[in-house]
């Protein structure tokens, strides 16, 4: 009997597979890599937020195609992306750690947390996403660790009540971010922004199923394949 893969990093002899991690730029195979070779050291409480900025998040979505560190030397009022500046929106301020904008308006927001604060089990880091997202009227906005990726569906005013998956679209963990890439670059890529992506928030409504029926493929290859491994 073959030696089956255990995760889908491994999973490179399956046409389906093979298509989905070469969709990926090599950036992103090495984050994910070196994440994976290093989690210890990355959960660590001691590793901070600062360091998971720079280190994975700000190249993560580099390889997006956004403008992180303001390498164009646009002005301020021109940055793609601006980093923990002071959003004054009407009778609010708000301190969003990035803000992604095109032509100056802004799009979505992202907040930071290091690897040891675990997204998919507190709801405080969501709902003060959901909080900025719902001042700056943003129909969506994402959380992330790089270990975890959250986009919430910010249309509906938060609750301190709420749990961490109200109101979630799509949570996706750092081992499926090759597989996925697809989805995530189709969504969150600049040129994607730039399209029009978030221009229709009703279609926003479907990005869960969309994104659920993406993985119902993948897993029926994964099956396959392993079917194949077995009686190969």
């Amino acid at each position: 009997m073959s030696m089956l893969p255990t995760n889908l990093l491994d999973m490179v002899r399956d046409p389906y597979l093979e298509d989905r991690q070469l969709a990926a730029p090599k950036e992103i195979v090495d984050l994910v890599e070196r994440f994976k070779r290093n989690l210890l050291e990355y959960k660590a409480s001691t590793y901070n937020e600062a360091q998971t900025r720079q280190e994975f998040i700000n190249p993560f979505f580099q390889a997006l195609g956004w403008d992180m560190c303001n390498v164009s030397g646009s002005p301020e009022r021109y940055k793609e992306v601006l980093c923990g500046s002071c959003l004054d929106l009407e009778s609010t301020t708000l301190t969003p750690d990035y803000t992604f904008r095109v032509d100056g308006n802004i799009k979505f927001l992202i907040e930071a947390k290091k690897p040891f604060v675990n997204l998919n089990g507190r709801a405080n880091p969501a709902y003060q996403l959901r909080s900025y997202a719902w001042h700056a009227k943003l129909p969506i906005s994402i959380i992330t660790n790089f270990k975890e990726f959250a986009l919430y569906d910010c249309r509906y005013q938060p609750k301190r009540t709420d749990d961490v998956n109200t109101a979630r679209i799509v949570y996706i963990e750092y081992t499926d971010y090759i597989s996925s890439w697809d989805w995530i670059s189709n969504k969150f890529s600049k040129p994607a922004i730039q399209r029009g992506c978030l221009d229709n928030p009703e279609k926003i409504s479907s990005w869960k199923k969309e994104f659920v029926s993406e993985k119902a493929k993948q897993m029926i290859a994964i099956r396959q394949l392993i079917h194949s491994n077995t009686n190969g």
